[in-house]
Parts: structure tokens; sequence; C-alpha cells
């Protein structure tokens, strides 16, 4: 233990793992010795930080490129990408390492709560920097995380999934004949496949129906477009995601009728057309934006709620999205008695507790069956 002249304390450690000292600083020699007994404890412990000294955006992009990228899906790195340029680095980047405390995250958090940010992205914010500094820990660069502990904003949803009825989805089908999403539509309610997947799907992966059987659809790849060139195509994110799903005779018909359309649409584009064998494509044979699936379906929907039912009532469907034909796949099989292992294995979940949890819907139809079988009983 010494004193500086500028008036600062030092105490020194040996580190056993290295051999070599490790100076302590503090402004009293008091403080300086409380430091000193904690990294003893840390060091007995085997917690004491080893590491180099270095800045937080020097050791996460490090971290991000070097150690975890090869982990991630490539959608994946983006976003963990855009978190650290776009939030993190620009407010904590210059911060030591080792300096780095829960009271500064927070202050980063609350922060960017008052600019607005929602809180799925502050949630995202958090995975990208307690990963980092969750590894930083075990590499014995920090003795413990300042990540945790941190206090966030609750992640809900904006609002939860809806299902149609099958008197809905029958009529969200009867609307939907002759439109370019037909058969996008009509194989959404009958698989319960994703966007992504349904974007990525190629003819080769279908065995159509036939008169006697009923046909297949292997599910392997997903697709993300983010540019006119970019366009991101992944394996499933788990083993459950590659998987087979049965094609009924109904869908199938379809899908060979919009095979048809296709082929006039790959005759009109002549050498525009970028044939690379995917069932939905945009006009040139391409990939398809999301937002080019989501647009027209809502228009669809109106149309839907334009035309009456058999009765000559109107049905007044209520606002879902694209992505709520998945769930009402899963709750229109419930009622018909699908098992959940097999509404497991179809929606390519990892585990039947997502399948039950997210995305079956009890249904006002349900209820009313349920008490009727209770009813009953007396």
């Amino acid at each position: 233990m010494f004193q500086r002249k500028d008036g600062r304390w030092v105490a020194q450690l040996l580190v056993e793992e290295t051999g070599k000292q490790k100076q302590l600083y503090a402004n009293s020699e008091a403080d300086a010795y409380k430091k000193l007994d904690q990294a003893q404890r840390e060091q007995e412990q085997g917690i004491l930080a080893t590491g180099p000294q270095q800045k937080l955006k020097d050791y996460l992009n490090w971290w991000l490129e070097e150690v975890h990228k090869v982990n991630l899906r490539r959608s994946t790195y983006r976003r963990y990408r855009g978190s650290l340029d776009t939030h993190i680095l620009p407010e904590l980047g210059e911060i030591q390492l080792r300096k780095l405390t829960s009271r500064q995250i927070q202050a980063f958090y609350n922060k960017k709560l008052k600019e607005k940010l929602s809180p799925s992205s502050l949630h995202n914010m958090q995975k990208v920097l307690h990963g980092g500094l969750k590894r930083a820990v075990k590499l014995r660069y920090i003795s413990y995380n300042p990540a945790e502990g941190i206090a966030l904003p609750s992640n809900k949803p904006l609002r939860e999934g809806q299902s149609l009825t099958l008197e809905q989805a029958r009529h969200l089908l009867k609307a939907a004949q002759g439109h370019r999403l037909e058969a996008l539509v009509a194989l959404t309610i009958a698989t319960g496949m994703r966007i992504g997947e349904l974007i990525a799907l190629r003819w080769s992966d279908i065995t159509f129906a036939t008169e006697t059987e009923i046909g297949s659809i292997f599910i392997s790849r997903t697709a993300d477009r983010q540019g006119p060139l970019d366009t991101l195509e992944n394996e499933p994110k788990s083993e459950a995601g590659e998987r087979v799903v049965p094609l009924i005779p109904a869908v199938s018909r379809l899908l060979e009728l919009h095979r048809h359309r296709q082929d006039e649409m790959k005759r009109k584009a002549g050498s525009q057309w970028k044939d690379i064998g995917l069932v939905f494509t945009n006009k040139h044979g391409y990939y398809m934006y999301a937002n080019s699936i989501r647009k027209p379906f809502y228009t669809l929907l109106k149309k839907a709620n334009s035309i009456p039912d058999e009765s000559g009532e109107l049905l007044n469907l209520p606002s879902v999205h694209i992505h709520d034909l998945r769930h009402t796949a899963s709750t229109l099989w419930q009622s018909l008695g699908v098992s959940e292992k097999v509404a497991q294995e179809w929606l390519g979940h990892s585990s039947w507790q997502i399948t039950r949890n997210i995305y079956t819907h009890v249904i006002p139809s349900m209820q009313r069956e349920a008490a009727e079988r209770i009813n009953a009983l007396f």
C-alpha cells in the first residue's frame, strides 16, 4: 500500500492466476484497503476480473463478430448489430468495460423509454447487452454482470392473435375465389404455415394429392426479404420447424390452379422472369416481400366483409392479420378433434406448451359446445 504524488492511494494484489501484480486505486487509504479486501475475496471465490482493460464498444464488437455471430441466424445477427450500432454503443460504448455499472445501464434504458422506444426494442437491446456481459464474466473480464436485475417494462404483445371461426374461415375462402392470394390463404388455413415459410416454399417441396392419396408439403426453410437484392433464407429455428404437413385435395387443386396462373405470369414476364422454383412470387418470379402479402390480404378482408353470407347477412370478420390464419388453423384443428401432439408437429413447435399457450384460442362456439356438454349431465 502506498500513496502517489497526486494524493491517490494504491493497493497491490498478487493475482495467483497470472503471477502479476494488480493495482487498485482509491482516493483514501481506507477506500484502498476496502478495494483490496474485496479483490482478495473475489480471488478466493474465483470471480476476480483479470481480463484486459478495454472499452465496452471494443469488447462488444469483438464478442458479436468473433464469438457469437457463428451461432446466430443472419436475421438475428442483423438485429443484434443494429441494436449495438444504433443504441447501445453510442450511449455506453466509451465506458470502460470494468467500470460499467447497473445504474448506468438502467439510466440508458430509462432514456430510451422516454424516447418512445417500444418495450420489445428495449428487451432486444437487453438480450444483446446481457448476453455479451455474461460472456465477459465467464472470461473473467468482469467479476459480475451489471445487466442483471435491470427493470424493463413488460414485453406483452400489443395485440393478441385472433382466430376466425369455421364459418368465418369458409366465408373468407369464398371471398378469395379468383384472388391472387386464394391459394396462399387456403394453404395457410389448412396447414398453419408461417409467412416466411410460404415465401420460401418451392414447387419441389410439394407432393400433390390424388383422387386416392393425401398430398404433402416438406417445410425446410424460411425466407425474409430485406431489400430488392437481399433475401435471407434460413433453416427453421428448431428441428421441429423442419417438418412434413399433409396437403388435402381441395387445397392441392387450388395450388395446381395457382401454378397455371403462374405460368401465364411467366409468359408475360418473358426474359425478366427469375425462375427459382418458388410457389408464391412477385411478378418477376422472385421472393415476395411480406408486406406484399399483408396489404392485399387486408383488401381481401374488406371484400369478405362486404359480401353477405348464404342467409344474406354480413359476417363482419374481425380485423385479423395474415399471421392470424396460422392461429385460426390451430384453433380449428382443436375444434375438429386434432390432438395437440399432431397440431404441434404440423405447426412446427418445439413443445406442445407453445401450441397450447400461444396459438390456441377458445372461440365462442367452442365455449357454447362445452357448456352444452356439461348441461347434458344434469
